[in-house]
């Protein structure tokens, strides 16, 4: 019988609790799926362990494509450990296309079940529940957990095998900007003790909009995104707006709404033309996720790097925007995170904010299908994967700041774990009691937040030397595949070279490394096209015939080169404004 040892090295945390567990085997040992349900499928996902018995009756359909994978997934020890006692355990384990993973908890903050989709990414998957597992509603989650994070990774990865297109024009048409900008970090700690109202968009804010244009003097406002829209139509103007979002909804909300000239806190990946739209100050967020060039380019500018997190949403950024301002509390007012009284938005945002159960459920209208969990009254609600991902992430960041009180004055919604739900009311009535002077404080720090020298000819500047790293990292590129194709040639002629490569390639190599815009970026692109090919160069070591394997190789080394070649040329062209 398999010990713990092989299962330690794929969740020692796990392992350790088996210990302390008692082997129940698991029921319907008779059940097997029927292959010609999913023979499209290449990912298999099967909630709940047996004996071994269905991976054994799979192994015919696995054998018919290498890229196929049994994936089991289990939250109950006993079952695993049961399977795990099991002759056949050690043998299935063993085999490159099974795998077993325990979880706690349904969690999109569980490094796990992203993991699974980086693994799997671009592959075709599928969630089968074992009969032996009697709660519906757990197989549901654990369905629609999967189908998040797989098109989450699919849609990172379709991205970046575009070259990151979306990204880079709005970077930089908004760089050549930036002259006008002010500096965020300028605020930083300015704000001491002053409380903030980060403000959502969610159904519940409509009960509030009243009560908010109240309190304008005794907290500090934001507003991003949709929220922009719902305050407005509401008759509230935060004191700052903030942006992040790329896509061409920001710039149709942005323009739907009257609070284009307050002091707006933005990240260089906005949408371009939202951000043309904005006729007030816009105060630079430094960073940009996911991207490096944004370090690189902040640091030939002068510009000094913050530690400000994004999260998932416009409203986990301005929460760290408001934590590091030096506001305390920071008071959420509506974050519904779900379908109040199947709502999507507060009025104001789209004609109709009202939505049907089935469209929420069944239509695919919205990204993925609901969920129901409790909100924070016990009482059913349509949420989403990507919703209780921003809820955690705030639960998060109140365990990591406890010296920052967090206050969920939603009333109503999905809420955050270990933050304190609260009526505005009461809020009002016992917190936001004083008085500050905030519009003079924030007039008075725009007027000291410009950057020291930086003009329109230093970004011109930073433009050329993109510009020229560029072009040199092309011609380092064609020389790599020049060579690799002479090295093609050798192995064909029964003369390869030493580790596959020349001269001439280690040194082209040697040079785009070198180049400014490598690490800036062409290594993100070059890491995420060996993630794309893991599983083929894995596959390749299986190959037995030496000259066969070396081909493939140096074939799938071509293709990457052609690739990062490819996301050189289209940074090129956007450089220019195309």
């Amino acid at each position: 019988m398999i010990g713990l040892d092989l299962f330690a090295k794929v969740s020692p945390k796990a392992a350790i609790k088996l210990q302390e567990v008692e082997a129940e085997a698991p029921s319907h040992l008779d059940w097997t799926p029927d292959p010609t349900g999913f023979k499209n499928c290449e990912i298999l996902y099967l909630y709940g362990v047996d004996h071994g018995h269905v991976a054994e009756k799979l192994l015919p359909w696995l054998s018919e494509n290498p890229d196929r994978q049994l994936v089991y997934l289990d939250e109950n020890l006993h079952h695993i450990r049961s399977f795990l006692e099991q002759p056949v355990a050690e043998k299935l384990l063993q085999h490159p296309q099974v795998s077993l993973y325990p979880f706690e908890e349904l969690s999109p903050e569980d490094p796990l079940f992203a993991y699974l989709a980086w693994s799997f990414v671009g592959k075709q998957m599928t969630v089968l529940c074992h009969p032996s597992k009697q709660d519906p509603q757990v197989f549901e989650e654990l369905q629609s957990l999967m189908t998040f994070e797989s098109a989450q990774k699919n849609e990172i990865l379709d991205e970046y095998m575009k070259f990151g297109i979306v990204f880079y024009r709005n970077y930089y048409k908004n760089l050549k900007l930036l002259p006008k900008s002010l500096d965020a970090s300028q605020f930083f700690g300015q704000f001491q003790g002053v409380p903030a109202i980060i403000c959502g968009a969610g159904p519940s804010l409509q009960q509030n909009l009243s009560l908010l244009g109240d309190l304008k003097s005794k907290a500090l406002f934001f507003g991003g995104g949709s929220a922009l829209n719902a305050l407005c139509n509401g008759g509230v103007t935060p004191h700052f707006g903030v942006g992040v979002d790329p896509n061409p909804t920001q710039y149709y909300r942005m323009m739907g709404h009257t609070a284009r000239s307050i002091p707006f806190f933005y990240r260089m990946r906005m949408h371009a033309q939202a951000f043309e739209s904005l006729e007030g100050p816009t105060l630079l967020v430094g960073g940009a996720g996911g991207y490096d060039i944004a370090e690189y380019v902040e640091e030939e500018l002068g510009i000094a790097p913050n530690e400000v997190e994004e999260g998932h949403n416009v409203v986990n950024l301005s929460t760290s925007l408001a934590y590091h301002l030096g506001c305390n509390p920071i008071i959420f007012v509506g974050m519904d995170l779900g379908f109040t009284d199947l709502k999507a938005y507060a009025e104001g945002v789209v004609e109709d904010p009202t939505v049907s159960e089935k469209e929420i459920t069944e239509t695919g209208r919205f990204e993925t299908s609901a969920i129901l969990r409790q909100d924070i009254f016990g009482k059913p609600l349509h949420t989403q994967w990507k919703w209780i991902a921003e809820s955690e992430w705030t639960s998060q960041f109140a365990d990591e700041h406890p010296e920052v009180r967090l206050l969920n004055a939603t009333e109503g919604g999905l809420g955050f774990e270990g933050v304190e739900n609260l009526p505005l009311q009461q809020v009002a009535e016992e917190i936001l009691k004083e008085e500050h002077a905030i519009d003079p404080k924030i007039a008075s720090l725009l007027n000291k937040a410009a950057f020291e020298d930086l003009t329109d000819e230093k970004v011109g500047d930073l433009f050329e030397c993109l510009h020229e790293s560029l072009t040199r990292a092309k011609a380092s590129l064609q020389e790599m595949q020049k060579e690799n194709e002479h090295i093609i040639e050798r192995v064909k002629a029964g003369d390869p070279p030493p580790q596959l490569q020349s001269g001439a390639f280690v040194l082209a190599e040697s040079d785009l490394s070198e180049e400014p815009i490598y690490s800036a970026i062409l290594d993100t692109f070059n890491i995420i096209y060996t993630m794309k090919q893991s599983r083929t160069l894995e596959e390749l070591k299986l190959l037995e015939d030496p000259i066969e394997r070396d081909l493939r190789f140096l074939e799938v080394r071509g293709e990457k080169l052609l690739f990062l070649e490819r996301a050189v040329e289209a940074n090129l062209l956007l450089l220019q404004g195309e």
